[in-house]
C-alpha cells in the first residue's frame, strides 16, 4: 500500500494504524521533492485496516480517502482494504 500526501500538507507526516500498532513514529512518509509529495510504501497482508494520518503531530483522517469508520472517541479513522493478490 502506498500512502501519499501533498508536500504542502506539513513538515513531518506519518501514518498510524492497526497495521503498525497505532504508533506515529513507525511509518514516516518521506518527501519526494521531484513529485511534490510525501510517500510511504507499507507491506501489508490482505485485509481491512483502519489508520490516521499524523501531520506535524496532529492526528486526522486521510482527507484523500472517503472510506471512514468512527473510532472509540467518535472521531473518523480512514479505512483501506488490501485485496488478495
Amino acid at each position: 500500500m502506498i500512502f501519499t500526501q501533498p508536500a504542502s500538507s506539513g513538515r513531518k507526516i506519518s501514518v498510524a494504524g492497526d497495521f503498525n500498532g497505532w504508533s506515529p513514529g513507525v511509518t514516516m512518509l518521506k518527501l519526494r521533492e521531484d513529485s511534490g509529495v510525501f510517500q510511504a510504501l507499507v507491506d501489508m497482508p490482505p485485509g481491512k485496516y483502519q489508520y490516521r494520518i499524523v501531520i506535524d503531530g496532529k492526528w486526522q483522517a486521510d482527507r484523500y480517502n472517503e472510506e471512514m469508520q468512527l473510532n472509540a472517541y467518535g472521531e473518523p479513522n480512514s479505512v483501506i482494504v488490501v485485496p488478495e493478490s
